[in-house]
C-alpha cells in the first residue's frame, strides 16, 4: 500500500486528537439531569434494557430504588428497548441527590445508586 500524501496524514492526526479531546471532556463534564416524576429504578444485571426480551421479567425494580421527582441524577448510558412491554429510550443513571421530600416511602434510593429509567421520568 503507497504512504498516505502528507496533508491527508496530519488531517487524520488532527481529527483523531480532537476526538480524544472530546472524549476527554465528556468524561470530565457528566450529563446531569432532573427527573420530573418520581420512578423506581430497574436492574438489569450484566444486562441492559436493550438486550432483556421483557423489562418486567428482566429487569425487575430494585429494592429501596425510588427516584424521588427533581432528583438530580448522571446520565451513565443510553439504550433502545424494543421488544414487547415499556419500548422506548432507557437510561442508566446514577443517583446524585434524590429529592424525597414530597414521598413518604421508606425505599428511597441512596446517593450513588446505579439502576435504569425509562426516559419518560425526565
Amino acid at each position: 500500500m503507497p504512504p498516505l500524501p502528507a496533508n491527508l496524514k496530519a488531517t487524520l492526526i488532527s481529527c483523531a486528537s480532537g476526538t480524544a479531546v472530546l472524549a476527554s471532556a465528556a468524561m470530565a463534564h457528566p450529563i446531569l439531569i432532573t427527573t420530573q416524576s418520581a420512578a423506581f429504578l430497574r436492574d438489569c444485571g450484566h444486562q441492559s434494557p436493550a438486550t432483556v426480551s421483557s423489562i418486567s421479567s428482566g429487569c425487575p425494580n430494585r429494592e429501596r430504588g425510588l427516584v424521588g421527582s427533581g432528583s438530580r441524577l448522571e446520565q451513565l448510558q443510553t439504550v433502545h428497548h424494543s421488544r414487547s412491554g415499556m419500548k422506548g429510550l432507557w437510561y442508566q443513571v446514577r443517583i446524585v441527590e434524590n429529592s424525597t421530600a414530597s414521598q413518604t416511602a421508606s425505599t428511597h434510593a441512596q446517593a450513588g445508586t446505579i439502576g435504569w429509567l425509562r426516559a419518560n421520568a425526565f
